[in-house]
């Protein structure tokens, strides 16, 4: 009989310990709950970085009138090269001889002197030349020719002098050439006449 009794009495001591230990757990996960950290896991949320600036790309807008399919980016043109139109254009400025009296065999030097007021480079002029001899009372017309003059390179805005030489014959003709002459020098630049020059001279024996 009292041994059933201590054998109740240690089961019921059994399930207190049992109810007393599930009601401090429960009673743990409460507070634990209520007042403890969340149980969602600090370690495993997500770390927001911010992300490392980029830099804005800026590019370089040309200047000038906008023209639609433009060589340059964009549609602008790329600046042209002006170009000069063609003018051909010349002055005569003077013409004459180094000397006024000459010898039968001597060589003259004439000149002539052109600006150049195109826009091209003067290569080349031609001279049209009539010499008239004095006789008695008047001069007569003698001889006339067409002496052309290269290589020039007279360049657009330059004025320059260009000399060529005359030979003179001690006769012509079996005639001599001592006497009086006016020489009269029409000068061609590019096929037109840009002005004219006399000159007299006196050939001696």
């Amino acid at each position: 009989m009292e041994d059933r009794s201590l054998l109740s009495m240690a089961a019921i001591a059994v399930v207190g310990l049992v109810v007393l230990a599930a009601l401090l757990a429960a009673g743990y996960m409460l507070v634990s709950v209520i007042f403890g950290p969340s149980s969602y896991d600090t370690a495993q949320q997500p770390t927001f970085i911010p992300a490392a600036p980029t830099s804005t790309p800026y590019a370089t807008v040309p200047t000038g009138q906008f023209i639609p399919g433009g060589s340059q980016p964009g549609g602008y043109p790329a600046v042209p090269t002006p170009v000069q139109p063609v003018v051909k254009r010349a002055e005569f400025v003077d013409g004459g001889t180094d000397k006024d009296t000459y010898k039968g065999g001597d060589t003259a030097i004439a000149y002539i002197i052109i600006k150049n007021t195109g826009t091209v480079p003067i290569d080349e002029a031609k001279l049209h030349v009539s010499v008239a001899r004095f006789l008695t009372v008047a001069y007569m017309s003698f001889k006339s020719s067409d002496t052309p003059l290269t290589g020039l390179g007279v360049q657009p805005g330059e004025t320059k002098k260009v000399e060529y030489s005359i030979a003179i014959p001690d006769n012509y003709n079996g005639i001599s050439t001592a006497g009086k002459y006016k020489i009269t020098v029409d000068v061609y630049v590019w096929d037109t006449k840009i002005g004219a020059f006399e000159k007299e001279i006196e050939i001696k024996q």
